[in-house]
């Protein structure tokens, strides 16, 4: 599980840098990169709570707090 974490985060650290380096440019490609990040951000969160065994409740407490 831990292992699945750390590749999940270096493809959102990938994807940032390659969002970084288009820059302020709006593209297909930009779309295409902020979709795919949030997907995996939600993807991260996930895996995060079930490896601290959160529970329904706590889950959506700490996502209305964002």
């Amino acid at each position: 599980q831990q292992n699945n974490i750390i590749q999940m985060v270096e493809k959102m650290l990938y994807l940032n840098k390659r969002l970084s380096e288009i820059g302020n440019k709006t593209t297909s490609e930009t779309k295409e990169l902020k979709d795919k990040i949030g997907g995996l951000d939600k993807e991260i969160n996930e895996e995060v709570y079930k490896l601290y065994n959160i529970t329904k409740e706590e889950k959506e407490i700490i996502e209305d707090s964002l």
